[in-house]
């Protein structure tokens, strides 16, 4: 009984191995073909087109229209598209060792990750990725991400027909340039610049192998620092290079984990704020129909006004004041093109988590640099006590918003003292209408041209009339604003070189307090304008309270009341005679001032002076200061090693307040 019960067991588990080899059989069988069906039937495009359409997404470039200052996804998200000669090798083979060992060699996929992919989903155990770096780019660049398994055949049958048809070299180029990093944008170039402020190509192998490593994880990258898994995956990275082969233990041993930049403090983290002002502009539907979503589905360019020599200039010379400021202090500025209305450069702060406003867009008191708006209005009416009906007018022609109180009455005392708020790049605006007599109406787009064709499918025009009705009214009140502030001008040292370009500026503040035991401010500006260009500083505070700085602008020490001349005169100052001055033409004397245009009514003249044309030539990306590269005051012997301008500003010899209050109905800093 007992044998036969034994023999029957035999013969049950020599059947279950023929059913359990029929099934495997019958399942591959399955499996092949649905394989050679999907082949058929799945689509898959090449890398190229696949970039294609990543180009489809938006171009914005410097004003001479070659030089990409962003560029946008059809998401609106920043990604540059590299080639593979702009890739350092090593970024290569650190991707390869941490997410697809067996990538040069496989067919698309990796079978045996697959597998344990499969397992870890229905509870078998494990827990790796299935996806390498074939199928990992499927996923991103078709943003199909859903957690089904009919997702995961299909981009396995993408990945072979993909590697089918495109080369290994193409594929890791192309992945590289898709995914996503962490903290500000997508693809490699992205990356580098983020986290070391460099292109692609100058990575070395400790920072290769951490953004290799953060690829499983981008957030591990995140807005407060790496993470203590980014540093894991860092030594993972290494680790497995040495597995493969591809860097000996003792290379591996010399690496130190790399120091990245701050957030915010690369050198184009404050074109985001550019590229958001274009963006605006593109939405406004001022540009004659066309529209944001019309403009990426054609993969039309968008050429910007910002000049590329004046956006590096403007940079350097905030970073440099800047540095080591207290962490509360906050400062924005932008250069505007008089007449033009071109902004030329714009800074309205770094752009990093928790800083995201933009400070040049932002209203703010603009103090005593209301000057010329009171200056302006006591022309027009003839007399020194101008209404403030007037002035709300006189505001409003030179390009400020209207300064009526909710009830629409005017208050001539809140605008007496500079209390209503005005954005730095209307400030700088309205230096430009008060010094040409014309209107200036900011921009940030010059033109919308096809790259295919080079044709032209949009340009600006510019209005170039006069900003306070005829030609003799205008004349009338520039000359005064220029007499007004020309008769005191700023007392502020080191401006003998931007003086020759016959400027006018006024140094402004805003007073903190009621001024006792000490005057203290809450905001501090200065602006001015020549015949090429106006521009407006500000600085302060995001709450109201006073504001101390630590940059030796007068001889001051640290931690001193910040005036108009103090850190904006600075700023000023430095970019002026860095950019402005280096023009065609700035330091000749201005220009004969143009008559008025034909249709007015008065004497036909002869049409206005051609301004010089500002250089529209790219450049290379300049190294910037960084904010932690600065030494502490008062020690500022390398405060500008990167600029233009003398390595240290002089220290400004003054000791009385700038003007006087002969000229300005309210007063002036009494430093």
């Amino acid at each position: 009984m007992r044998l036969n019960r034994v023999r029957a067991q035999r013969v049950n588990w020599r059947k279950a191995g023929q059913w359990t080899l029929i099934g495997a059989g019958a399942l591959a069988l399955i499996m092949l073909t649905a394989f050679a069906v999907g082949w058929l039937v799945v689509d898959v495009k090449s890398v190229d087109e696949i970039a294609a359409e990543q180009r489809k997404g938006l171009s914005i470039t410097y004003v001479d229209g070659r030089t990409e200052l962003a560029r946008l996804d059809q998401t609106s998200a920043q990604r540059a598209l590299v080639g593979h000669d702009d890739i350092a090798p090593v970024m290569f083979q650190a991707a390869i060792a941490a997410e697809d060992p067996s990538f040069e060699s496989n067919n698309g996929f990796d079978p045996i990750g697959v597998l344990r992919a499969v397992a870890g989903q229905v509870g078998l155990g494990g827990n790796g990725g299935g996806s390498g770096i074939t199928q990992q780019y499927i996923k991103v660049a078709t943003k199909n991400a859903e957690h089904t398994y009919s997702r995961k055949f299909k981009e396995i049958i993408s990945a072979g027909k993909l590697t089918a048809k495109s080369s290994k070299q193409e594929i890791i180029t192309a992945y590289l340039n898709t995914i996503y990093f962490g903290r500000t944008g997508y693809g490699i170039e992205e990356a580098a610049r983020a986290y070391f402020d460099k292109p692609a190509r100058d990575l070395k192998l400790n920072e290769a192998a951490l953004l290799a490593g953060l690829i499983q994880k981008p957030k591990a990258g995140g807005e407060n620092g790496l993470s203590e898994y980014a540093r894991f995956r860092w030594g993972y990275t290494l680790d497995a290079m040495v597995k493969h082969g591809v860097i000996s233990k003792a290379e591996r041993d010399k690496q130190q984990f790399p120091k990245t930049i701050d957030l915010g403090t690369g050198s184009n983290t404050p074109l985001e704020h550019v590229s958001n002002q274009v963006l605006a502009e593109l939405d406004s539907g001022e540009l004659d129909g066309l529209t944001r979503s019309e403009v990426q589905g054609r993969g039309l360019r968008v050429v910007s006004t910002i000049d590329k020599n004046a956006q590096d200039q403007l940079i350097r010379s905030v970073r440099g004041v800047m540095a080591n400021q207290p962490e509360n202090l906050r400062a924005a500025a932008a250069a505007v093109e008089p007449g033009a209305g071109d902004v030329l450069a714009y800074y309205g702060g770094e752009f990093r988590p928790g800083l995201y406003l933009d400070y040049a867009n932002a209203a703010q008191a603009p103090g005593t640099a209301f000057a010329p708006y009171i200056a302006a209005a006591d022309a027009q009416q003839g007399r020194g006590d101008a209404p403030a009906a007037l002035i709300n007018s006189v505001a409003a022609q030179a390009g400020a918003p209207n300064l009526a109180e909710k009830d629409g009455k005017p208050d001539y005392q809140k605008m007496s003292i500079g209390q209503y708020p005005m954005k730095p790049v209307d400030i700088a605006a309205g230096y430009a209408t008060f010094y040409t007599g014309r209107k200036t109406n900011v921009h940030f787009i010059d033109k919308i041209i096809d790259p295919k064709t080079d044709a032209v499918i949009y340009q600006r025009t510019h209005a170039d009339g006069w900003a306070f009705g005829d030609a003799t009214n205008s004349r009338k009140i520039s000359d005064a604003v220029k007499k007004t502030l020309r008769g005191k001008p700023a007392d502020v040292g080191g401006m003998e070189k931007v003086r020759r370009a016959d400027p006018i500026d006024k140094a402004g503040f805003v007073q903190y307090g009621d001024g006792s035991p000490a005057v203290n401010t809450s905001a501090a500006w200065f602006a001015g304008a020549t015949t090429q260009v106006s521009t407006a500083v500000w600085v302060g505070t995001d709450k109201l309270t006073a504001i101390k700085g630590n940059f030796p602008c007068r001889p001051s020490g640290a931690n001193h009341s910040i005036f108009g001349e103090d850190e904006p005169a600075c700023i000023w100052r430095d970019f002026m005679n860095g950019y402005v001055t280096s023009r065609p033409g700035a330091l000749a004397p201005p220009a004969a001032r143009p008559t008025d245009p034909p249709s007015v009514s008065v004497a036909p003249p002869p049409p206005p002076a051609a301004q010089p044309q500002r250089p529209r030539a790219g450049n290379p990306q300049p190294e910037f200061p960084k904010l932690t590269d600065r030494p502490r005051p008062p020690v500022p012997s390398d405060a500008k090693t990167s600029a233009p301008s003398p390595s240290a500003p002089p220290p400004i010899p003054s000791t009385r307040p700038s003007g006087d209050m002969t000229a300005l109905p309210y007063p002036e800093s009494p430093r």
